[in-house]
């Protein structure tokens, strides 16, 4: 009898937890879908802000060209800081569930930044 008990606790038990982790992914899918959406959106903005600054180069007469190449320049690089730095920000959580989730926000971040410098050079 006690055997049963104990057997019937553990099926119990293993299946509250089931639930659980399936609530958590589902929490987390929710967040991440979030996540994607508010990226998608910085990019637009950092976009945004890179074009309004390549526009009032081309409007300038002085070193327009070179200008025009060093932001150029400076958008790749950002992107490709961007990325680098994201994936070495979410080192503590590499092979977790929140890992992508931790790239995600982190690459929102990195884009408001890079639309911040983009809009600080007016």
């Amino acid at each position: 009898m006690n055997g049963r008990v104990f057997f019937y606790a553990v099926l119990l038990c293993s299946g509250l937890a089931y639930a659980d982790l399936g609530a958590e992914i589902k929490q987390q899918q929710e967040i991440e879908a979030r996540l994607q959406s508010e990226l998608k959106e910085q990019k637009k903005s950092s976009i945004k802000a890179y074009q309004d600054i390549c526009d009032f180069a081309n409007a300038s007469s002085l070193n327009r060209d070179e200008q025009i190449k060093r932001l150029a320049a400076a958008n790749e690089i950002w992107d490709i800081f961007i990325e680098k730095t994201c994936e070495a920000e979410v080192l503590e959580s590499i092979g977790t569930r929140a890992e992508y989730t931790s790239t995600l926000q982190c690459m929102v971040n990195k884009y408001k930044e890079k639309e911040s410098f983009f809009s600080s050079l007016f």
